[in-house]
């Protein structure tokens, strides 16, 4: 299912124009909290309200232009008081004296462009929470880049995080056992009644290696040993699973530093 695109209002722009990179950080940020092994900066996220314990559509009313948007700057109008009638080759705008001329100019090329003008706006502000794809890189993620294109693999890792989280009185191994077998009911469960029912709603991802290891898991059972034919592909499987976990924990670690997602690769 294709994301849908959201750029802001009349007054205020989202940078990745769209709003679910920030909701994969506000539920990694809710995820994180409950994390025992990590400690959520409350200075950096104290404009963020009780995120731990309001839906994300309730937070997200409340705080989006607050937090994530920039204000465009220069807008346009469609009439000034006292002024002739515009015709179909005139547009009126507001240009702001308190920004640099070159963003001015850039947002003025943007509202051309809707009129057949060839440039776009370049150069926009950033708000004070941004997206930031590597620790410590400073400019704003166009919405080519890889990460807004690979959406689905970020929330993939956030529902990993979830189950590992839920497990967390198990020792490592188990423990990743337990989230495999968790994360694969819960897909497989939704996906069925989604087959079932007829529903027009998106599938849960079931990456390969996490439902072949289930299906391993199912097959042995009680018993410790396996075949020596199995255990090199389950080694690989097991290996992926683990790669998953890391990458989701990076990632609520980030989270909690007050960066999303970083370098989490």
């Amino acid at each position: 299912m294709a994301v849908k695109k959201w750029k802001g209002d009349e007054a205020h722009l989202l940078p990745a124009q769209q709003v679910e990179p920030y909701r994969l950080w506000f539920e990694f940020l809710q995820l994180a909290s409950k994390d025992e092994t990590l400690t959520i900066d409350r200075d950096i996220y104290s404009r963020w309200g009780e995120f731990d314990q309001l839906k994300f559509k309730d937070w997200w009313q409340s705080h989006w232009r607050d937090l994530f948007a920039v204000d465009l700057g220069v807008r346009e109008i469609d009439q000034l008081q006292g002024a002739e009638k515009l015709s179909e080759k005139e547009v009126i705008v507001i240009i702001p004296l308190y920004q640099d001329p070159k963003r001015s100019l850039a947002q003025v090329s943007d509202i051309l462009e809707r009129y057949g003008a060839n440039d776009r706006l370049k150069d926009m502000a950033e708000g004070q929470f941004r997206l930031q794809v590597d620790d410590g890189q400073d400019k704003l993620i166009h919405p080519s880049t890889r990460f807004l294109r690979n959406l689905p693999k970020v929330r993939l890792l956030l529902h990993i995080y979830r189950f590992w989280l839920s497990h967390a009185e198990a020792d490592d191994r188990r423990r990743l056992e337990k989230t495999a077998i968790s994360y694969f009911r819960w897909a497989d469960g939704w996906n069925r009644q989604v087959k079932e029912k007829k529903w027009k709603r998106p599938l849960i991802e079931i990456p390969f290696a996490l439902s072949t290891y289930v299906q391993h898991l199912e097959k042995r059972g009680a018993r410790k040993r396996i075949s020596l034919y199995e255990a090199d592909d389950v080694s690989d499987h097991r290996r992926q699973i683990a790669r998953y976990i890391r990458k989701a924990r990076k990632l609520a670690a980030n989270v909690a530093e007050g960066r999303f997602p970083g370098k989490y690769e």
